[in-house]
Protein backbone atom coordinates (compact mmCIF):
# COMPACT_ATOMS: atom_id res chain seq x y z
CA UNK A 1 0.00 0.00 0.00
CA UNK A 2 2.94 2.50 0.65
CA UNK A 3 3.60 2.37 -2.77
CA UNK A 4 0.25 3.39 -3.83
CA UNK A 5 0.75 6.82 -2.46
CA UNK A 6 3.82 8.17 -4.31
CA UNK A 7 2.16 6.87 -7.24
CA UNK A 8 -1.18 8.44 -7.00
CA UNK A 9 0.40 11.77 -6.25
CA UNK A 10 2.66 11.68 -8.88
CA UNK A 11 -0.44 11.02 -11.57
CA UNK A 12 -2.59 13.69 -9.56
CA UNK A 13 0.62 16.22 -10.51
CA UNK A 14 0.62 15.13 -13.72
CA UNK A 15 -2.64 16.30 -14.41
CA UNK A 16 -3.11 20.00 -15.83
CA UNK A 17 -4.05 22.54 -13.49
CA UNK A 18 -6.28 24.31 -15.77
CA UNK A 19 -8.42 20.84 -16.28
CA UNK A 20 -9.90 21.41 -12.73
CA UNK A 21 -10.30 25.17 -13.13
CA UNK A 22 -12.21 24.91 -16.33
CA UNK A 23 -15.17 22.66 -14.17
CA UNK A 24 -17.51 25.23 -12.14
CA UNK A 25 -20.26 24.00 -9.74
CA UNK A 26 -17.83 22.07 -7.84
CA UNK A 27 -16.58 19.94 -10.89
CA UNK A 28 -19.45 19.57 -13.03
CA UNK A 29 -19.59 21.14 -15.81
CA UNK A 30 -23.06 22.74 -17.68
CA UNK A 31 -24.40 19.60 -19.72
CA UNK A 32 -27.67 18.40 -20.78
CA UNK A 33 -28.27 14.97 -22.20
CA UNK A 34 -31.39 12.62 -22.71
CA UNK A 35 -33.70 11.35 -24.55
CA UNK A 36 -37.41 10.07 -25.04
CA UNK A 37 -40.64 11.11 -26.52
CA UNK A 38 -43.09 14.00 -25.36
CA UNK A 39 -46.17 14.90 -26.72
CA UNK A 40 -47.52 11.40 -27.36
CA UNK A 41 -51.33 11.99 -27.21
CA UNK A 42 -51.28 14.28 -30.09
CA UNK A 43 -48.05 15.02 -32.31
CA UNK A 44 -45.25 11.99 -30.65
CA UNK A 45 -41.83 13.92 -30.87
CA UNK A 46 -39.00 12.01 -30.06
CA UNK A 47 -35.78 13.61 -29.33
CA UNK A 48 -32.83 13.41 -27.86
CA UNK A 49 -30.23 15.74 -26.48
CA UNK A 50 -25.65 16.14 -26.29
CA UNK A 51 -24.92 19.30 -24.76
CA UNK A 52 -21.92 19.56 -22.74
CA UNK A 53 -19.40 22.41 -22.37
CA UNK A 54 -15.54 21.51 -22.11
CA UNK A 55 -12.61 23.55 -21.80
CA UNK A 56 -12.35 24.26 -25.32
CA UNK A 57 -15.73 24.84 -25.62
CA UNK A 58 -19.50 23.87 -26.45
CA UNK A 59 -19.90 20.45 -27.81
CA UNK A 60 -23.43 18.31 -28.44
CA UNK A 61 -26.23 17.59 -30.86
CA UNK A 62 -29.72 18.10 -30.65
CA UNK A 63 -32.23 15.77 -32.51
CA UNK A 64 -36.42 15.62 -32.72
CA UNK A 65 -38.46 13.69 -35.61
CA UNK A 66 -41.96 13.43 -35.83
CA UNK A 67 -43.50 10.49 -36.68
CA UNK A 68 -47.18 9.29 -37.79
CA UNK A 69 -47.67 7.60 -34.62
CA UNK A 70 -50.70 5.92 -34.29
CA UNK A 71 -53.23 7.38 -31.98
CA UNK A 72 -52.01 12.00 -33.35
CA UNK A 73 -54.47 14.04 -33.79
CA UNK A 74 -55.47 15.11 -37.19
CA UNK A 75 -53.97 18.00 -38.41
CA UNK A 76 -50.30 16.77 -37.50
CA UNK A 77 -47.82 17.51 -40.37
CA UNK A 78 -46.45 14.42 -40.42
CA UNK A 79 -43.13 12.96 -40.64
CA UNK A 80 -39.81 15.37 -40.31
CA UNK A 81 -36.56 15.44 -38.08
CA UNK A 82 -34.31 18.21 -37.29
CA UNK A 83 -30.78 18.28 -35.63
CA UNK A 84 -28.47 20.82 -34.80
CA UNK A 85 -24.99 21.29 -33.44
CA UNK A 86 -25.05 22.73 -30.20
CA UNK A 87 -23.50 26.09 -29.78
CA UNK A 88 -24.25 26.93 -26.60
CA UNK A 89 -25.50 25.61 -23.08
CA UNK A 90 -26.95 27.56 -20.34
CA UNK A 91 -28.27 25.84 -16.85
CA UNK A 92 -29.55 27.48 -13.70
CA UNK A 93 -30.54 24.08 -11.37
CA UNK A 94 -32.86 21.78 -12.45
CA UNK A 95 -33.75 23.84 -15.96
CA UNK A 96 -31.74 24.38 -19.19
CA UNK A 97 -31.27 25.94 -22.47
CA UNK A 98 -29.45 24.42 -25.27
CA UNK A 99 -29.14 26.37 -28.73
CA UNK A 100 -27.69 25.27 -32.23
CA UNK A 101 -27.52 25.90 -35.59
CA UNK A 102 -29.36 23.47 -37.96
CA UNK A 103 -27.91 21.41 -40.03
CA UNK A 104 -30.44 19.17 -41.16
CA UNK A 105 -33.72 19.41 -41.51
CA UNK A 106 -36.87 17.34 -43.67
CA UNK A 107 -40.04 16.44 -44.18
CA UNK A 108 -42.92 18.35 -41.69
CA UNK A 109 -39.34 20.08 -40.12
CA UNK A 110 -38.00 21.02 -43.13
CA UNK A 111 -37.31 24.67 -44.23
CA UNK A 112 -41.30 25.03 -45.48
CA UNK A 113 -41.99 24.91 -41.87
CA UNK A 114 -39.86 26.90 -40.01
CA UNK A 115 -40.27 30.83 -41.21
CA UNK A 116 -37.48 32.37 -43.44
CA UNK A 117 -34.20 33.02 -41.38
CA UNK A 118 -34.86 30.97 -38.22
CA UNK A 119 -31.61 28.97 -38.44
CA UNK A 120 -31.21 27.81 -34.64
CA UNK A 121 -32.85 25.23 -33.00
CA UNK A 122 -33.62 25.52 -29.31
CA UNK A 123 -34.43 23.36 -26.50
CA UNK A 124 -35.41 24.07 -22.96
CA UNK A 125 -35.82 21.63 -20.26
CA UNK A 126 -36.51 20.90 -16.90
CA UNK A 127 -35.34 17.91 -14.90
CA UNK A 128 -37.53 16.87 -12.69
CA UNK A 129 -35.26 13.33 -11.07
CA UNK A 130 -35.45 10.05 -12.25
CA UNK A 131 -38.91 8.85 -14.14
CA UNK A 132 -39.88 6.44 -11.22
CA UNK A 133 -39.94 9.56 -8.93
CA UNK A 134 -43.52 10.04 -10.46
CA UNK A 135 -42.65 13.87 -11.92
CA UNK A 136 -42.09 13.89 -15.40
CA UNK A 137 -39.63 16.12 -16.73
CA UNK A 138 -40.63 18.49 -18.79
CA UNK A 139 -39.58 20.10 -22.93
CA UNK A 140 -40.08 22.64 -25.32
CA UNK A 141 -38.31 22.57 -28.41
CA UNK A 142 -38.55 25.85 -31.64
CA UNK A 143 -36.23 27.87 -33.76
CA UNK A 144 -35.60 31.11 -32.97
CA UNK A 145 -33.73 33.53 -36.06
CA UNK A 146 -30.18 33.62 -37.16
CA UNK A 147 -27.61 35.16 -34.98
CA UNK A 148 -29.23 34.15 -31.32
CA UNK A 149 -27.35 30.46 -31.46
CA UNK A 150 -25.15 32.21 -28.62
CA UNK A 151 -27.71 33.60 -26.48
CA UNK A 152 -28.90 31.03 -24.08
CA UNK A 153 -30.43 31.56 -20.92
CA UNK A 154 -31.94 29.01 -18.90
CA UNK A 155 -35.51 29.11 -18.33
CA UNK A 156 -37.71 29.24 -15.36
CA UNK A 157 -40.04 26.25 -15.85
CA UNK A 158 -42.00 27.24 -18.65
CA UNK A 159 -41.41 23.88 -20.68
CA UNK A 160 -44.54 23.10 -22.45
CA UNK A 161 -44.94 19.49 -22.64
CA UNK A 162 -44.03 16.72 -20.39
CA UNK A 163 -41.63 14.08 -21.28
CA UNK A 164 -43.76 11.17 -21.69
CA UNK A 165 -41.21 8.01 -21.98
CA UNK A 166 -37.83 9.31 -21.38
CA UNK A 167 -35.32 11.23 -19.04
CA UNK A 168 -33.58 14.47 -19.29
CA UNK A 169 -30.31 15.06 -17.04
CA UNK A 170 -29.20 18.33 -16.32
CA UNK A 171 -25.43 19.00 -14.52
CA UNK A 172 -23.99 22.29 -14.04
Amino acid sequence: MRRLIPVVAVLTALIPIGAAAAQPHGGTAPSVTGGGIYDRAECAVNFSLNARTTPNGVTGEQNAVMSNAPGAIAGCPGQGHVKATVTCVAVNGHDAEIRGIITKQSGSFGPDFFPPGDTVFVTDVQDNGSPSDGTPDTIVQYVDGAGTENSCQAPSGDQLFTVDNGNVTVRG
